[in-house]
């Protein structure tokens, strides 16, 4: 580290920015902010924690706190704070201009900072950089505490702590994420800070990883419980143990209780019917969400986040097509907020819904005016979401985070979505301006979960999205659906379909068996290099080659059983190999 900067604004809205030479111990900057830092081994690395304290005099509202490394960096990993966040390889002072005519509101979707966007790649809660001779990674190992992003410019990284302008009074101190460092090769510096921020935020890694039908992929909103019968019946006997109501059940978002006219006489019903037949009853929701047509709004409009200036409930998704319009944000600052998601979560579990997929949760850490913002970052009012989430449907209920930022989830959560959602499709068929990346396409998952794979099962459980087999209804060739297999078996074997099980014949459901049969959920993975091609993910019992850019063409390994091949003369392929004794 070569300095440490922070920037604040006192009551008269005089921002401030000071920087000072890093150094162990007590430093005071000129107006009165004094740091403690200590540093120790940790692993092949150094872990710094840092304490701020206010002595101006005055009550200030901090912004960031950032240290600043000196490091040519070459490469790095774009990575997003959530789920379905753009994840790729690029370059320092790489700007995506198309990014930034986009409304804020979509940037802050996906990056934590979206300020940083101006001037380079979005780069949140942890870093894999490529230097000339090294390779460094960099974690904030806890991302309950607040958000994180690295600055990279030719010659620094800067690790920043974002503080959201929570008030520091006079003589009052705050304590920062320790921030972990280390130098080697940039395989083995993901999975060891993977490691050790799951072990600091104690991560939920020993969880049953279910197989599963999901009802979104084949009919999305338009949801009805004879459909959920059907893949009740047409589960049985084929290794499947839970099934999933997805979106599309709820008379209005935020009115999680309520059934709307396709599913009043058969809902919570549905869950006990689930379990009778034998398996576990998935529900999902977006907890921090709220509609203005729901009763929720209606009767506690003072349990909604309001923009930065307080004038306006705070937007967060438009999805005019199945929600009517815009949804707002629910402010996880308010108890009375958090008591409504325990008592409604804890309803959920009561009914019979044991497995809980808790969608569009970057909601509850959107710039905007809480309740207590003065005392809470955008992560702690996350995490208290999530964590009254938890207290609602108990410690032994499978919660699956999706759209989620991962650090404040980390030992709540038992898996996470680490990617965009995939499609009936392989390549995207239109997105946003400037986020190709993560739109819709199997592609797009496929990528996200090949470069977030060292997460599995050291910070939860990867959940790389759908496998889709069905014959028809879908536009991925014969080669493209194996790519996506493959990858969902290497990356940690989360298997959930999301198919008309009617439209199978006796190979689609051979093919199930067959991929269930392969999967090895409890073992980590590693990458070799997440700046090659191809890619290389390693398992105790596979390794999985692959390249979903069809970038390169594959090399045989007479040495090792090939399970799974997925390759034609041209385009993306992947094989699949059992690990070598």
């Amino acid at each position: 580290p070569t300095t440490i900067e922070v920037r604040y604004h006192t009551h008269n809205s005089d921002v401030i920015s000071e920087s000072v030479d890093f150094s162990l111990g007590e430093i005071n900057t000129r107006k009165g902010i004094t740091f403690y830092i200590s540093s120790s081994n940790l692993g092949s690395g150094t872990k710094i924690d840092l304490n701020v304290t206010n002595n101006t005099g005055d009550s200030i509202r901090v912004s960031h706190v950032a240290i600043q490394f000196g490091a040519q960096v070459e490469k790095v990993i774009e990575n997003g704070y959530q789920s379905w966040s753009p994840v790729l390889r690029t370059v320092p002072g790489s700007v995506n201009q198309a990014r930034l005519s986009q409304a804020p509101f979509i940037l802050g979707t996906n990056f934590a900072d979206i300020h940083s966007l101006e001037r380079q790649p979005g780069i949140d809660q942890y870093l894999i950089a490529r230097c000339h001779d090294y390779d460094i990674g960099m974690v904030f190992l806890d991302g309950r505490a607040h958000l994180g992003t690295f600055d990279i410019d030719g010659s620094h990284i800067g690790a920043r702590a974002l503080l959201d302008d929570i008030e520091l009074s006079d003589s009052s101190n705050r304590l920062l994420s320790p921030l972990w460092f280390g130098p080697g090769k940039a395989g083995q510096l993901f999975s060891e800070l993977a490691k050790l921020w799951g072990q600091y935020c104690g991560a939920r890694t020993n969880s049953y990883s279910p197989v599963g039908w999901c009802s979104w992929y084949q009919y999305f909103a338009d949801i009805k419980p004879e459909m959920i019968d059907k893949a009740i019946n047409l589960s049985k006997g084929r290794a499947i143990d839970l099934i999933q109501l997805d979106d599309g059940y709820q008379s209005q978002i935020g009115d999680w209780l309520d059934p709307n006219e396709s599913w009043k006489d058969r809902y919570p019903q549905i869950a006990k019917v689930i379990k009778e037949n034998g398996f576990s009853a998935g529900i999902w929701t977006a907890p921090f969400l709220v509609s203005e047509k729901s009763k929720l709004f209606e009767s506690h409009p003072e349990w909604i986040a309001r923009t930065p200036n307080g004038e306006k409930f705070l937007e967060a998704v438009f999805n005019p097509m199945s929600w009517g319009g815009w949804t707002y944000a629910l402010d996880t600052t308010h108890e009375g907020a958090l008591d409504y998601l325990r008592e409604t979560f804890s309803t959920l579990r009561q009914e019979g819904f044991d497995y809980h997929k808790i969608d569009f949760c970057f909601s509850a850490t959107l710039e905007g005016s809480r309740l207590r913002d003065k005392e809470m970052t955008r992560a702690q009012a996350l995490y208290e979401g999530i964590k009254a989430v938890r207290e609602g449907i108990g410690d032994d209920a499978f919660l699956l985070g999706c759209g989620c930022p991962f650090g404040p989830a980390v030992g709540l959560v038992d898996a996470m979505r680490v990617s965009p959602d995939t499609a009936p499709f392989y390549s995207p068929m239109g997105s946003v301006g400037g986020f190709e990346e993560s739109s819709p396409a199997a592609k797009n998952a496929i990528t996200a979960s090949l470069l977030r794979a060292p997460l599995h099962r050291r910070i939860f459980i990867n959940d790389p999205d759908c496998l889709l087999l069905r014959p028809s209804s879908i536009v991925m060739s014969e080669n493209e659906r194996e790519i996506l297999r493959a990858t969902v078996v290497g990356s940690g074997s989360y298997i959930v379909v999301s198919d008309d099980l009617e439209l199978y014949q006796e190979k689609q459901f051979q093919i199930l068996s067959e991929t269930i049969a392969l999967g090895n959920p409890d073992e980590v993975l590693d990458i070799e290099d997440p700046f090659a091609t191809p890619l290389t993910i390693n398992s105790a019992s596979f390794t999985l080659s692959i390249d979903p850019w069809g970038d390169s063409r594959p090399e045989s390994d007479l040495e090792r059983e090939t399970i799974i091949e997925a390759v034609e003369e041209s385009g993306p392929w992947a094989l699949l190999f059992r690990a070598s004794p």
